[in-house]
């Protein structure tokens, strides 16, 4: 019975692992498109598509942050290149990159959702009265003053007011969502799931989340008390036995803590699907 309980947790736990190595994977893989630039963009900008239909990139502000349609990367910095021969720029569409951001609207924080500004191609964390309607990113890593490699510069504000501010590269996930919808939408378990991701989450994501986790619990508490019980019940019958089963069961213990914890490391990466 034993062997068998061994052997059922050792599956489940290498199916559970390679499941989270293989999100991780798909999270952390880059997907580039090839457009056209009349100018400079320089590596970290986000970018928008010309509202005039010329199908060239321009630097992404408020005022056309409707039309924006990733960030600047390297082409080598991607897992799949869709570029077309005759484009200049590469821009990473999902995945993890590096993104140009500004504490113009305070220090950002890994978790934090990312929002275009007034600074041309610069991305700032989410202030609830900008008026920028798309989700840029969701940061993975912070940005201060005191952060390596930022650069401080003074920005004139709308009330003439100048206001120094840094400007650096900081890793984020594309994210490229509805920024008024997703806040109106948003029902108490989307609230519950962004505040544990630090992003906006579906709520098929957080049910199937959820599902994935309840029923790992479920099979690991299961395990736990058939094993508790037979080990109980061979000690009752064996008494002499007592180090061997207790060895056993110590395993058995670990084995589904192990279980347990990739079952938690697979919720959180559906969540951040």
């Amino acid at each position: 019975m034993r062997a068998k309980v061994f052997s059922l947790v050792s599956i489940g736990t290498l199916v559970i692992v390679c499941l989270s190595l293989m999100i991780s994977i798909g999270l952390a893989s880059n997907v580039t498109q090839g457009f056209k630039a009349s100018v400079a963009i320089p590596k970290g900008a986000v970018v928008s598509i010309k509202s005039d239909g010329a199908n060239e990139l321009e630097k992404t502000t408020t005022a056309n942050d409707k039309y924006v349609v990733g960030v600047a990367v390297e082409s080598n910095e991607s897992l799949v290149d869709v570029r077309p021969k005759d484009s200049d720029i590469s821009v990473a569409v999902n995945g993890e990159i590096e993104i140009l951001a500004s504490t113009l609207n305070g220090d950002i924080k890994s978790g934090d959702l990312l929002i275009a500004s007034n600074l041309a191609g610069i991305a700032v964390k989410d202030f609830p009265p900008s008026p920028g309607v798309k989700y840029i990113a969701v940061a993975s890593a912070e940005l201060n003053d005191s952060t390596s490699g930022v650069k401080k510069i003074d920005v004139e504000l709308n009330d003439g007011t100048k206001k120094q501010t840094s400007v650096g590269l900081i890793k984020a996930k594309i994210l490229l969502g509805s920024r008024q919808q997703a806040n109106k939408d948003e029902t108490a378990i989307q609230s519950f799931g962004r505040k544990i991701t630090g992003k906006p989450v579906s709520f098929v994501q957080v049910v199937i989340s959820g599902a994935v986790f309840f029923t790992v619990v479920i099979l690991v508490g299961i395990v736990l008390y058939t094993s508790i019980r037979n080990s109980f019940v061979s000690l009752g019958r064996n008494p002499l036995s007592k180090s061997s089963i207790i060895g056993s069961l110590i395993r058995v213990i670990i084995i589904a803590m192990v279980v347990l914890g990739s079952g938690v490391a697979v919720t959180y990466a559906i969540l951040l699907i």
